[in-house]
């Protein structure tokens, strides 16, 4: 009886009394508009000068999306929009007396902590993936594609050619944004694009959206869209097609102390093929302006898993790399390109991807990859994604790596994978389930060669569950992907085996409104890992109890309270000295976290942990600092130490690592960028620092300075070595045909 009361009380308050709450269908009829067309001349520049913009609709009147949703928010926007022949004109009018907070005026970085304002457009009006266009009140650009899969729905490796300016007045800051219909692609015949406006108001930590989007949802939600109401036909997009190629020159140290000169050339090809196909095709791509990983330390018995950030295979990557869960990845492009830990010449690459149809999406990818001198990778993926109802879908996958010998193909040596998921998503967004299966084929493996994943996601304005489970068979090899538990490291024989595996994750989240003077909201998390062996033998599992504080400053505190159970299979080592013994290992600790705002000029973020750790004890403190000389500057610094305490024979160890960051926007087309890394269990220490001039739309002219050493983990500073030393100039330029 007593539970019953429990969830009835928490029922009555999760249904609350948001009447302007609206369901999907009602806001697309309650929020629309139809643009205004003109043909007279305009000049880009912030302002509402010309006369047809009295005339064009004004969409105001926002919501306030977050932290709670809230109707009249202020201070107030005003949005309008007209088109032309050739692309939608935008002007919105930031009404705000405070100063603007502007992260950087660097294009992509950091726009959801700047005061912004985003132009969502789903000219398909699929409500399941579209564009986001936003602009920083310094000038500094930021464009993605929005997807409906994912925690992080905009992916800002997107890039096209668009135009926009800035205008600030005591009492304003304006913004003019031209979006050719051609970097849309879009069916010419649909009358209803789904439209939304969000706007950034960092000076209270706020998000401001046209049309109510539930708080559980982001704003930039594809489900709670308005409508863009069409007239007539809109005119042909046109040929779309640009040329990047790029010159490169550098000068290269080997550890040895040998020079040599590097050179270069190659470049993309970009050319949409339909209203809704895009090729994307690369010959001798060169990535050495692609940002350096920022290496962490690793206290796990598995490998960690380090982002893409090369852009050819970043664009529409969603439809490839999306299958599996964050552990297990049947498609990882950074197997591509990268053998041994070593980078490797990519000969050509090509990418098909975009939609055939408003309902159909597809992908197909070939890159072949030069091992040695006669030694090649050929690299094939092939996949669709079709919707189904107005929000699930079906999908599929082919993966194929194949050697070469010279032009002939090595009849054993490959790796295949086919796989394929039917997801489920309610129109109101609420609830998503999935089930996906994939099997590997690989010469002589023929069984045990099976993943397979169920799950479900709950999303209400107070209550947030995640419920998923893995099977992962021993002979399920992922060639070109990644998979994170499937190798066991033995200690003792210095080797790795392979072991299958079942794993469950349970997330289960409720949120508290505090609306209060000082706080948000609460949150309180119960996180459940599990893995079994194949055998359904338990291997691992971990409880974690989290309660998190949300300021309204934007300051967030977090408590974590966790036990963790493993069942070591092999002997294995995190000192370096003698391995740890197979068996059970029962512990507990607990961690604190704090970090402030990111919208202060300096900013803080610490964590400190204490605890059992298998047989010992571990205890961790990670401090971070960074200030902001806003907009131009960021200057970052952090460090962070680990100390190990096994009873003997097992030992003990210390472990460091720095990590100093500096930022410079000279304008919104020059950056410079440095990094300073010393990871001492990588036994790694290194400066990469980085000048970008965009001299022209989309066109960049970079220098680059790498600095790597090696540094013992006995005496990391005593016997410093040299492994390479380069410096790099590279030049691409977008030509639009």
């Amino acid at each position: 009886m007593k539970w019953t009361i429990f969830f009835w009380f928490l029922g009555i308050i999760a249904v609350g009394a948001q009447d302007y709450v609206l369901s999907p269908e009602e806001v697309q009829q309650k929020y629309r508009f139809t643009p205004l067309k003109i043909s007279e001349a305009y000049v880009l520049d912030g302002r509402m000068e010309e006369p047809f913009w009295s005339r064009a609709p004004v969409m105001d009147d926002f919501f306030l999306h977050d932290p709670v949703l809230k109707p009249h928010v202020q201070p107030p926007t005003e949005v309008r929009v007209v088109y032309n022949a050739e692309g939608l004109l935008i002007h919105a009018r930031m009404y705000q007396r405070l100063r603007p907070i502007i992260q950087t005026l660097r294009r992509d970085r950091q726009f959801w902590q700047s005061d912004g304002f985003v132009v969502l457009l789903d000219p398909n009006n699929s409500r399941t993936y579209g564009f986001a266009f936003g602009v920083n009140a310094g000038g500094a650009q930021m464009e993605g594609i929005v997807t409906s899969r994912g925690f992080d729905p905009v992916d800002n490796n997107w890039d096209n050619k668009w135009f926009s300016a800035v205008y600030r007045t005591d009492s304003t800051w304006e913004v003019e944004m031209f979006i050719p219909f051609k970097s849309l692609r879009y069916n010419r015949q649909a009358r209803i694009w789904g439209v939304n406006f969000e706007r950034n108001y960092m000076h209270r930590n706020e998000y401001h959206t046209w049309t109510p989007v539930p708080e559980q949802f982001t704003g930039l939600d594809f489900g709670y869209t308005g409508a863009l109401v069409w007239e007539e036909p809109l005119p042909e997009p046109g040929l779309n097609m640009a040329l990047i190629p790029y010159a490169s020159v550098g000068l290269e140290k080997d550890e040895e102390g040998h020079r040599s000169w590097k050179r270069l050339a190659g470049g993309d090809v970009k050319l949409a093929l339909t209203e809704g196909l895009y090729l994307d095709a690369t010959v001798n791509p060169d990535f050495s302006n692609v940002e350096v990983d920022e290496l962490v330390t690793n206290l796990t018995r598995f490998s960690i898993f380090l982002p893409e950030k090369r852009g050819f295979f970043l664009e529409n990557s969603d439809l490839f790399s999306s299958f599996g869960t964050p552990s297990i990845r049947p498609f990882f492009s950074r197997r591509i390109g990268i053998e041994d830990g070593r980078a490797v010449p990519i000969v050509f690459g090509a990418r098909v991807t975009g939609s055939v149809h408003p309902r159909l999406r597809v992908g197909a990818m070939n890159v072949h990859v030069q091992s040695d001198e006669d030694t090649y990778q050929n690299y094939t993926a092939v996949t669709f994604r079709q919707t189904l109802g107005n929000r699930s879908g079906v999908r599929g996958i082919f993966l194929n790596r194949q050697r070469f010998n010279g032009y002939r193909p090595d009849s054993i040596d490959y790796g295949r994978d086919l796989g394929g998921e039917l997801f489920y998503k309610s129109d109101d967004g609420k609830w998503t389930a999935w089930l996906e299966y994939h099997r590997s084929f690989k010469y002589g493996y023929t069984d045990h060669n099976s993943f397979y994943k169920w799950g479900f996601i709950h999303r209400s304005r107070h209550w947030r569950i995640v419920h998923g489970w893995t099977r992962v068979g021993v002979n399920y090899f992922t060639d070109m992907g990644f998979s994170r538990r499937i190798l066991h490291y033995d200690a003792e024989r210095d080797t790795f085996i392979r072991v299958g595996y079942n794993q469950n994750f349970t997330f289960i989240q409720y949120r508290i409104y505090a609306q209060s003077e000082w706080v948000n909201t609460y949150e309180l998390e119960y996180v459940w890992r599990g893995a079994w062996l194949y055998d359904w033998t338990i291997n691992e599992g971990r409880h974690s109890f989290n309660f998190i504080t949300q300021w309204r400053s934007g300051d967030e505190g977090e408590i974590q309270l966790v036990y963790q159970w493993v069942d070591l299979l092999y002997p294995y080592s995190f000192t370096g000295g003698e391995p740890l013994k197979p068996g059970p290992y029962g512990f507990f600790f607990t961690n604190g976290l704090f970090k402030t705002s990111p919208y202060r000029l300096w900013g803080f973020e610490g964590e400190v942990s204490a605890g059992q750790f298998y047989s010992g004890r571990k205890y961790s403190v990670k401090i971070g600092s960074r200030y902001r000389i806003q907009p131009w500057g960021v200057f970052g610094l952090s460090y962070e130490y680990y100390h190990l305490l096994f009873p003997e024979p097992y030992g003990s160890r210390d472990i460091q690592a720095v990590n100093a960051r500096i930022e410079i926007s000279f304008s919104t087309q020059l950056y410079w960028t440095t990094l300073f890394q010393f990871v001492q269990q990588q036994e790694f220490m290194g400066i990469n620092s980085r000048l970008q001039w965009r001299f022209a739309p989309m066109s960049d002219m970079y220098l680059i300075y790498i600095d790597n050493y090696f540094t013992p983990v006995d005496m990391p500073f005593a016997q410093l070595h040299n492994e390479g030393r380069s410096f790099v100039v590279k030049v691409n330029y977008w030509f639009s045909v």
